[in-house]
């Protein structure tokens, strides 16, 4: 399933007509270090105690993004 992503993104950006390449304009940034993260965890090299900060970091992220879509909150506005 993770390997649809960048193979349809770059089917998409070949139609569009634009002239684009690579990795990094077929996917976003956060697939890519999701994918990089996921990999590390299944190899072993990334530690339960990271893991579990990292799921926490993660709750809080979304927790802010769905209390601010809910204020109306503008991310431009913030900084």
């Amino acid at each position: 399933m993770t390997g649809l992503l960048p193979l349809s993104a770059w089917r998409w950006g070949r139609g569009s007509g634009e002239r684009q390449s690579g990795l990094r304009t077929a996917c976003a940034p956060s697939v890519l270090g999701f994918l990089a993260l996921a990999v590390l965890r299944s190899v072993g090299l990334m530690p339960d105690t990271l893991a579990v900060t990292l799921g926490d970091v993660a709750s809080v992220c979304i927790a802010v993004a769905v209390v601010s879509l809910g204020a109306g909150v503008r991310a431009q506005g913030l900084c």
